[in-house]
């Protein structure tokens, strides 16, 4: 019998595949001021998360989106990725100091999908989205 093969479950771009599971946030950002609370009736945990750059070249320790054009994360460490040194299609400087430097991330406990993503600071026009988890079904 052939395998059967599912891709990533996307709409409209990776950030959606990266709200629904979402790994990235597990290697190169800083959390801090994790907290629980109740956000639509739903158990979440916020925290404060910053995305990091490598601390070296090839260190491959810093922030790993699944897309580097729609991270959970968007700044100045996403658009370094997106983006080689010298690239006309680079952000100006001006504009990347105009980026968000950290997020307020919320998680809804029970299905570990990212519910909330607000910027703390920098421009926010394209940074923060919001979602409603309605009902989960039983496990198993």
């Amino acid at each position: 019998m052939p395998s059967v093969e599912y891709d990533d479950p996307m709409w409209q771009n990776y950030r959606w595949v990266a709200m629904l599971d979402p790994v990235e946030l597990s290697h190169g950002v800083e959390v801090r001021e994790v907290h629980a609370r109740e956000r639509f009736g739903r158990l979440t945990l916020t925290a404060t998360c910053r995305a990091l750059p490598e601390t070296r070249e090839g260190a491959f320790d810093g922030y790993e989106p699944r897309c580097s054009c729609c991270p959970l994360l968007f700044g100045a460490v996403s658009q370094a990725l997106e983006f080689a040194t010298g690239d006309h299609r680079a952000p100006s400087q001006e504009e990347v100091a105009g980026y968000p430097s950290a997020y307020w991330v919320s998680l809804d406990v029970q299905t570990g999908v990212v519910v909330d993503v607000e910027p703390q600071d920098g421009d926010q026009s394209r940074t923060a989205f919001t979602n409603e988890i309605h009902e989960v079904g039983p496990l198993g």
